[in-house]
Order: C-alpha cells, then sequence, then structure tokens
C-alpha cells in the first residue's frame, strides 16, 4: 500500500535527534518532541493555523499519534501529511 510510504517520506525529514523523532508500526504512527521547550498550547496554536489535528499525547513527552484513514484519497491523506510536517517546522523554528 503506497500510502504507508508517504508518511516517512514527507515526516521523515523533520527527524532530528535533540527535538523530533518518528515511530510507527503498521497503521499507528507517531510522533515525539524531545525538545522540552514544545509545550501542548504551541502544538495546538500551530496545528490550528494548519488546519491539521493529530491525536496530541504526552508520554514521557509531549507527541502526537495518527492512523492512516482508509476512507480518503491518498491525495488528501498526502495533503493532510504535508500540514503536519508544516506544523512539526513551525514548532522548531520557534524553538
Amino acid at each position: 500500500m503506497q500510502v504507508l510510504r508517504h508518511w516517512r517520506e514527507i515526516l521523515g525529514p523533520c527527524e532530528d535527534d535533540s527535538f523530533f523523532g518518528l515511530y510507527g508500526q503498521g497503521f499507528l504512527w507517531g510522533g515525539e518532541f524531545f525538545d522540552s521547550k514544545v509545550v501542548l498550547k504551541d502544538v495546538e496554536e500551530a496545528c490550528h493555523k494548519k488546519k491539521v489535528w493529530p491525536y496530541i499525547v504526552a508520554s514521557p513527552h509531549l507527541g502526537f499519534m495518527i492512523t492512516p484513514p482508509m476512507d480518503i484519497d491518498q491525495e488528501d491523506f498526502r495533503q493532510g501529511l504535508e500540514r503536519l510536517k508544516d506544523v512539526i517546522i513551525m514548532l522548531q523554528e520557534k524553538k
């Protein structure tokens, strides 16, 4: 399934050992912010600005979980991942 590759292709370049990492297996994927300066309010504001809303979690650091929806077009899914990438970049630049 091509949709499975898109998430790493799009979000992978955002990985940084001191700021952000990706995790995932099967249909459950996520990202974790390693920098303690990234706070919930900033993540919510960035997501709102970019019109994307992942499931936000805090364990042990702030992060998010996503799973690919099976009822949307791949291009829509890719666009959502691009928006999420923009959120990560915004937070990285704010650091």
